[in-house]
């Protein structure tokens, strides 16, 4: 029979982690031969091509957003953004000394 620290070892063991990604439509073509392979337009699947991956698999992390309406072309395309936002911060933090000796009113 296994004990309670054996049990929780082997649920910690068994725990996988998870997340939903959602699949889009291969890009078109045009448009990427138009912008010499820089521009991946794809269109929006929809929630039946939801997909819960291990998150062990997870290469890369990139976001689709709304592709810009111009007269006359299509609504319903989305476009490929990596590092959206990303290079723009930096993670940064100060040290400070925890002193039981210093009050914060001085």
């Amino acid at each position: 029979m296994l004990d309670n620290h054996s049990l929780d070892t082997l649920y910690t063991r068994s725990q996988v982690d998870h997340a939903l990604v959602s699949i889009y439509s291969r890009p078109d073509e045009q448009l990427l031969d138009d912008s010499y392979g820089t521009l991946w337009a794809c269109h929006y699947t929809g929630v039946n091509d939801l997909r819960v991956i291990e998150t062990h698999t997870i290469f890369s992390v990139v976001s689709m957003q709304p592709l810009p309406l111009l007269p006359g072309e299509r609504d319903d395309l989305w476009f490929l953004v990596e590092k959206s936002g990303l290079d723009d911060i930096q993670l940064s933090g100060v040290d400070e000394p925890l002193d039981g000796d210093q009050s914060l009113d001085s």
